[in-house]
């Protein structure tokens, strides 16, 4: 059986939904066995490139696992308890009170300063 081949193949493509490969063959017979041929070739690039993405996937995944690692070990204390976000809790408490503390005592020498 002979077929005439389309000026195009479509291919789904996994971010642009379908991706648009050009042939042109547009006048010339395509036997079955050949177009047979052709999906194959299609199809395998598509499982390479699916498994590339999924690699590249695994890799950035194992990225951000590490980091998460790395940075819960930064705030672990060594007796084996977490305690960088209640430190930095702390810091922030104390630290507004301090600079409130001494916001209020430099506007009280300015207002004995220039008080009535």
């Amino acid at each position: 059986m002979v077929f005439a081949a389309p000026p195009f193949v479509c291919q789904p493509s996994l971010k642009q939904g379908w991706l648009i490969h050009c042939v042109n063959v547009v006048s010339h017979p395509c036997f079955n066995d050949d177009w047979q041929k052709i999906q194959e070739l299609f199809d395998q690039e598509r499982k390479w490139m699916l498994g590339k993405m999924q690699e590249h996937i695994h890799e950035v995944n194992t990225m951000f696992i590490e980091e998460r690692k790395k940075a819960m070990n930064r705030y672990k204390e060594y007796d084996g308890c977490n305690l960088g976000h209640y430190a930095q809790w702390f810091f922030w408490f104390f630290f507004t009170i301090d600079i409130s503390v001494v916001s209020g005592g430099i506007t009280m020498l300015i207002a004995q300063l220039y008080g009535t």
